[in-house]
Order: structure tokens, then C-alpha cells, then sequence
């Protein structure tokens, strides 16, 4: 019947159940009441199951989080919040994991504090859908619960033995807004896709995507080079035919790193044009090589005059504004990059 029996006559009774001394009646009220969800969102229901969640039955405490998450912003108070908490840290898992859903069903309402820390203590749980659902809720808060800790905490995640959880933490930090829009996120994410689990690199693709927007182009470069030494230090003598060798200048002189199929895939999300002028604006010619292969994924061509750099594309022709005292031995090295790219593909 569900919501349908949600009448206040069938509450009544309900919560007269919740306090029945058989445990049996007891979990069913608990089960009834969270099939009617938010019908039965009374402050009377609502302190029973509180009280329910202090019951000495496992199935009981379970569905009292249940019900209370599925009551959802009726139920988001501060005494159920900290009543939630508590649970978060309770004996058995299964109340764990309920407690977890029923924060996550909250969403940014049960962003306290002192939930954040909780659901950061519970990234160490023994249970691994415990430490899913943990990544799942922190993702679900979004940007209110982006501290430095959590962020830390995602990166940790992105290292577990599960692939579910390396997932939702993928996911997670895409979902963390500007202040996990960083180098060092950006490289975790690039790392991930290359997982060879389908599902956490199509989270790490996700995870990329929403950060996109909101990392700078400097971040996502320093990133992706980043992943690349990573990744080459990783690489055998012989290049797989999903790999494309790519001449790096360094501190140290010129070595090779290769970019995997993964790293061309998210360079195709970086517009030539952001490139260039990302290289003028840094002078690092650590980015030369990757702008080629950049305009070459994306089928530009650029022009480059005393004045002014001009790539163009699929859209309309963009000028790059650049703003360098160095301009002109900038624009000589890009030149020169672009020409030793087309000598070693045997172009005219």
C-alpha cells in the first residue's frame, strides 16, 4: 500500500509499533514506515526513529536509516544528522551502510562538518561498499564538502583495492568544483583512465569532464605532463601501437615520453588555441611537443607571424592574444616544433 496508508490513523499505529517490545514488529514498523517516506514525516515518527536507531536489533537500526533517509530534507534536522552520525560509526556494517545511504539520500543538508569528518573516517571502512557509498555521498555534497581533507581522502580512494570504489571517487572529485580543480587531481584523473578497468576509467573520463570547466589550462597541462613522466618511467623497450612517441625537452636534456591512447583521448578536450597561449604565458617548452600532437589530433593548422598566431579548425579561425616580452623567441620555438612534427611524419 505504501504511501496510499500513509493516513494519520495508520501512522498512529505505526509509531506505537516502533516501540513494541517484540523485535519483530518492530523491524516491520521500521520497514512500513520507510516504504511511506516522506507521507510518514511526522516529528513523532521522526523521534521514534531516532530512538530506533539505539535498538540493540541490527535490522532494526538499518531500516530506522533507511526510513529516516528516505524521508529525505523532511528529515534532514540537526538531531537526526547527529543521530546519523553516530551511526556512521556503529559496530555492524549493515547499519553503516544504511547510516551512509541515508546521508547521501540528504545531500548537501547533512553537509556538517562534523559529517564530512565522519564520512572521511569511514573511507577506511574494512567494508568496500561501506567505502563506495562514502564516495558516492561525498560526490552527491558537491563543493560543500570540498575541504583539503576530503579532497586528500578521494585521491587516497583512487587507490583502492576495489574498482567500485576507485570509481565513485573518480566521480567524486569531478563533482568537488574549483577547489579540487588542480595539477595534481587533474594527473590522478589521467592516471585512472588509464585503468584497465573499464568502469573506473569511464568515471576518470567523467570525473575530467566536469573539471573541465573549471580547471585552468595551466593545471590541466601540468596534469597531463605529470602523467606522461609517470607513465613513461612505466613504459617497456617496445611502444604498443596504442602509444605515440613524443620528443620532451627537460631540465636534463631530451628524452622520450609516449602518450597512450587515454592521453591522446583527453588531449582532444584541449583547444590548440588554449595551448599556445598557455605556452606563451608560461614560456615552458615542455608544452611544445604536446601542442603539435594537440593540432594534430584536432586537425588544425597555425600560422605564426611577428604580430600574431592564428590557429585554425573545424570552427572559425582563432587569434591567439599573446602577451610575452619574449615573443619572438616563443614564436621561434613553436615554429621549430611544428617543423621538426612535420619532418618526423615525412611531410612536405
Amino acid at each position: 500500500m505504501s504511501d496510499k496508508a500513509a493516513t494519520s490513523e495508520v501512522i498512529r499505529a505505526l509509531l506505537n509499533a516502533l516501540g513494541d517490545e517484540n523485535e519483530c514488529v518492530r523491524y516491520c514498523a521500521c520497514e512500513a514506515v520507510w516504504k511511506m517516506g516522506d507521507k510518514a514525516a511526522t516529528s513523532e515518527v521522526i523521534r521514534a526513529l531516532i530512538n530506533a536507531l539505539g535498538d540493540k536489533v541490527v535490522r532494526v537500526r538499518s531500516y530506522a536509516c533507511l526510513a529516516l533517509g528516505r524521508m529525505s530534507d523532511k528529515a534532514a534536522t540537526s538531531e537526526v544528522i547527529r543521530a546519523l552520525l553516530n551511526a556512521l560509526g556503529d559496530e555492524n556494517e549493515c547499519v553503516r551502510y544504511c547510516a551512509c545511504e541515508a546521508v547521501w539520500k540528504m545531500g548537501d543538508k547533512a553537509a556538517t562538518s562534523e559529517v564530512i569528518r565522519a564520512l572521511i573516517n569511514a573511507l577506511g571502512d574494512k567494508v568496500v561498499r561501506v567505502r563506495s557509498y562514502v564516495c558516492e555521498t561525498v560526490g552527491k555534497m558537491g563543493e560543500k564538502a570540498a575541504t583539503s581533507e576530503v579532497i586528500r581522502a578521494l585521491l587516497n580512494a583512487l587507490g583502492d583495492e576495489n574498482e567500485c570504489v576507485r570509481s565513485y571517487a573518480c566521480e567524486a572529485l569531478g563533482k568537488m568544483g574549483d577547489k579540487a580543480a588542480t595539477s595534481e587531481v587533474v594527473r590522478a584523473l589521467l592516471s585512472a583512465l588509464g585503468n584497465e578497468n573499464e568502469r573506473v576509467s569511464s568515471s576518470a573520463r567523467k570525473g575530467l569532464a566536469e573539471m573541465s570547466e573549471k580547471a585552468s589550462i595551466n593545471d590541466r597541462m601540468i596534469g597531463l605532463l605529470d602523467a606522461l613522466s609517470v607513465d613513461s618511467w612505466r613504459l617497456s623497450q617496445k611502444t604498443s601501437i596504442s602509444e605515440l612517441p613524443v620528443g620532451r625537452v627537460g631540465s636534463d636534456g631530451v628524452f622520450k615520453i609516449c602518450m597512450k591512447k587515454y592521453h591522446l583521448d583527453y588531449l582532444k578536450t584541449l583547444s590548440a588555441d588554449q595551448l599556445i597561449s598557455g605556452f606563451f604565458e608560461t614560456e615552458n617548452v615542455d608544452w611544445l611537443p604536446v601542442i603539435t600532437v594537440a593540432a594534430l589530433l584536432q586537425g588544425s593548422a597555425v600560422t605564426v607571424t611577428e604580430k600574431t598566431i592564428v590557429v585554425y579548425g573545424s570552427k572559425d579561425p582563432a587569434v591567439v592574444d599573446v602577451f610575452s616580452l619574449n615573443h619572438g623567441r616563443l614564436s621561434q620555438k613553436l615554429v621549430e616544433a611544428f617543423v621538426d612534427q612535420a619532418r618526423k611524419l615525412d611531410l612536405p
